[in-house]
């Protein structure tokens, strides 16, 4: 009698709890997505309806609580962002689910499917943001070294960036947070180009080619001879143009995509890169932002929150920036990136 007592109760309270950790139901379909067919033909077909869009719901153990203060200057910058996408001007095609371990192509067609340059290259930032991206060479082990025109290329860039009232919002709440943080202008300006640019061993060891810095691994990626893949490149605009030149060959999302207004999304992708030794990586993005907002958000993160996790929402959505510094005693940025895992 007491045995089945007990297995009575055991089984009500596992009962209780499956139907308490269910997944709600979603309405599957395309109907509603604001995109244009003829850029975007093929979409994985467990899609479920969210704000702004489609996108599978939430994994299991990814709810946590966000920040309110993080939050609220999160929305201000995205608010603020300018030079920013919208699903006017650029519209992309997710297709299938993939996994961090799939060798299987699951998007047959690009990940890009429109984007307007005109109105891309239209905003200061990011054509100053482009400049950049020759700079380097994209190979661990390899020494780096700065030009003079490249010193400049680096300096006109911060200009521009530190001018944008998204810069100026992320400066404003790091000032209010941290009331050592330098003030405007040149004296912030410095902080941020010793954070981005300061160069520095990849591997570690400082007997080794200073080969990377934090704008390098985060914002172009830098590929690694011995493991045949790539790290970092966690920006939109960098995988644009290496899709656009038939490098960067996408092959599935990963986890979740978080659709935000005004029509652009927070994701994870899995893709191969026909560059020496790239494989198959996966990388996080802000899709759609402007560089100064990915700047300045991972920037605040990592000053405020470092090695860690810095939640927020955007819209309501829960997010996340995971940022790490370099080595000890150093404002030096190892990586930073959207946490959609």
């Amino acid at each position: 009698m007491t045995c089945t007592i007990v297995f009575c109760l055991v089984s009500t309270v596992l009962l209780f709890l499956l139907t308490a950790d269910a997944a709600p139901r979603a309405r599957h379909g395309k109907k509603g997505l604001n995109f244009n067919p003829k850029w975007a033909p093929v979409y994985h077909p467990k899609i479920y309806r969210g704000q702004g869009g489609f996108y599978p719901p939430r994994a299991k153990g990814h709810k946590f609580a966000p920040t309110p203060d993080y939050s609220a200057v999160m929305q201000r910058m995205w608010d603020l962002d300018r030079h920013g996408m919208t699903s006017a001007s650029m519209q992309l095609a997710f297709q299938g689910n993939t996994t961090t371990s799939s060798t299987i192509d699951h998007a047959p067609d690009r990940l890009f499917a429109y984007v307007d340059e005109d109105v891309l290259l239209s905003f200061t930032t990011v054509t100053a943001f482009l400049a950049l991206t020759d700079n380097y060479i994209d190979q661990s082990g390899i020494e780096e070294t700065e030009t003079e025109e490249e010193t400049e290329e680096i300096d006109h860039f911060l200009d521009l960036v530190i001018e944008t009232d998204v810069m100026k919002e992320a400066h404003r709440f790091l000032r209010e947070k941290s009331p050592s943080t330098p003030s405007m202008g040149e004296p912030f300006k410095n902080l941020l180009k010793e954070i981005w640019f300061s160069l520095y061993p990849r591997s570690k060891n400082f007997s080794q080619p200073f080969d990377s810095s934090g704008f390098e691994h985060v914002f172009i990626g830098d590929s690694k001879a011995k493991q045949r893949s790539v790290g970092g490149l966690h920006n939109w605009i960098r995988a644009y143009y290496l899709e656009k030149d038939g490098i960067f060959d996408y092959t599935g999302y990963i986890d979740n995509i978080t659709a935000v207004p005004p029509g652009r999304y927070v994701a994870g992708a899995r893709y191969r890169a026909y560059h020496n030794y790239w494989k198959q990586p996966f990388s996080s993005f802000f899709f759609g932002s402007s560089p100064e907002f990915d700047l300045a958000s991972f920037t605040l993160c990592l000053l405020l929150e470092p090695n860690r996790q810095c939640r927020f929402t955007l819209h309501n959505e829960r997010l996340s920036i995971r940022s790490l510094k370099y080595g000890y005693g150093t404002n030096y940025v190892e990586t930073a990136y959207p946490d959609v895992t």
